[in-house]
């Protein structure tokens, strides 16, 4: 018995869509996403701990390697200080998108997939924005060293 191609075309039409959604492929890269995306930022909670303390020296390899950041030990401590907050409450944030994606029957349209990665992209962004700021920010330290001109 053979189909002609409009009986499999509508075959695969009467298939819902959230069936065909749950056996795609794309489906493999959320239990990646699920562990990478908040080890990422864990590192980056870490990195952000370590940078303020002076623990973590300025360098090219690890912690918020942006130029503000690189142009003097100051900066440097003061990026990764001004970044601490938000690299911790996104690494919860993300954590917890992680969990409930993990967690998520497939055959549900998983708004939690997008939340995950929407989350992990704007902590990352406001991790450099506060961190950039923050060096750019007149250090208290310097300022208390110049003679201030009485005029």
């Amino acid at each position: 018995m053979k189909m002609t191609i409009e009986a499999r075309a509508n075959r695969q039409v009467r298939q819902p869509a959230c069936v065909l959604q749950a056996y795609s492929g794309a489906m493999s890269a959320v239990p990646f996403l699920c562990v990478a995306l908040p080890a990422v930022l864990l590192l980056a909670g870490i990195a952000t701990i370590a940078g303020a303390r002076g623990t973590l020296r300025r360098n090219h390899l690890f912690g918020i390697r942006i130029p503000s950041l690189l142009a003097s030990d100051d900066a440097w401590t003061a990026g990764h200080r001004a970044a601490i907050l938000p690299a911790w409450i996104g690494f919860v944030v993300t954590a917890g998108f992680a969990v409930v994606a993990w967690f998520e029957p497939p055959l549900w349209p998983q708004p939690f997939k997008y939340l995950l990665v929407l989350s992990f992209v704007i902590t990352v962004v406001v991790l450099f924005v506060q961190a950039r700021r923050a060096a750019r920010a007149p250090s208290p330290s310097l300022e208390a060293q110049s003679p201030r001109r009485r005029g």
